[in-house]
Parts: C-alpha cells; sequence; structure tokens
C-alpha cells in the first residue's frame, strides 16, 4: 500500500503488466464470488423447496385423515365412502397437475386450496385402500420441475363413525 501511495505522490504511473495483473486478481475474485452466490441459491432453493413439499405433505395428511376418521357407509371392495362436507361414494383423485381431489361421481372439489401446492411447484398424490376395517393410506408430495426424491407418509386410519 506504501509503494502505490508513492507511486501515486512521485507522479509517476502503474506499468501496463501492473493494471493487467490487478485486472487479473480482480477478475478471478469475482468468477469465485459469482460461483459462491450461484451455490448458495442453489441450496436455499433446495431448502425452499424440500419444507414447502414437507408444509404440503402435512397439510395433505392432516386433511386425509380428518376426511377419513368420520367416513362412513364405507363400501369394503373399492374403498368409497360417504362424508359429511363432499357427499356419497367418494374416493381420493388427482387433477392433472396433481391436486389431490375428492371425486363422487360427476362431483369433483380439491381438498385443500390451490395456495398449499406453492405455485405449482408441488404435486401430491394419494393411494387409499380399506382393509380390516381400517384405512391403509400412502400420501407422495413431489417437486415438479427437479430431481429431489419425493416425501412420502404412511398412514392408518380407523373410521370413528359406527356404519
Amino acid at each position: 500500500m506504501k509503494k502505490v501511495i508513492r507511486k501515486i505522490k512521485s507522479g509517476k504511473a502503474f506499468s501496463l503488466s501492473e493494471l493487467l495483473m490487478a485486472l487479473l486478481v480482480l477478475g478471478l475474485l469475482t468468477v469465485g464470488v459469482a460461483n459462491g452466490v450461484t451455490a448458495a441459491l442453489n441450496v436455499y432453493r433446495d431448502s425452499v423447496n424440500y419444507s414447502e413439499a414437507r408444509t404440503l405433505l402435512s397439510t395433505l395428511s392432516e386433511a386425509v385423515s380428518s376426511e377419513l376418521r368420520y367416513a362412513r357407509d364405507i363400501n369394503e371392495t373399492t374403498g368409497a365412502f360417504t362424508s359429511d362436507d363432499f357427499g356419497v361414494g367418494v374416493m381420493f383423485g388427482a387433477t392433472e397437475d396433481g391436486k389431490v381431489t375428492l371425486d363422487s361421481g360427476s362431483n369433483t372439489r380439491l381438498l385443500i386450496g390451490d395456495g398449499a401446492y406453492s405455485s405449482g411447484r408441488l404435486e401430491g398424490k394419494v393411494k387409499c385402500a380399506y382393509e380390516s376395517g381400517q384405512y391403509n393410506v400412502t400420501i407422495t408430495v413431489k417437486i415438479k420441475s427437479g430431481s429431489e426424491t419425493p416425501q412420502v407418509k404412511e398412514l392408518t386410519v380407523r373410521p370413528i363413525i359406527n356404519q
């Protein structure tokens, strides 16, 4: 630093090689910082995706459990049931974009609101089987654009209302 100040005071300029070396060092630092920022953004994006997938999985688990807990008139072959909120002959399904629905014949409604799917980046799937007086449920949530492992939760729900 003292050398630089002396050169400035003496009126002598920097040589071309000194300027090129300074630019080279600045360029290398810039590349290093840019790579670090890119890596940090990728880690942040993955973390947010994982967190939102776990949140959707938890929300779907609660909604599915609530529906099945109060199911009545259960068809032991298909697993279809009567729901106070959705009607007779209800089964779980999904829309083309991966939103979990409750289907009863011609009536199809979303199980939870659109906002829970993080602007369409997440998709859910519910597989449900009725055996020995209880539902065995597998809920899968995955991120549409990514190679992350899908989040899976398995539940066993026993309806509390006598048929």
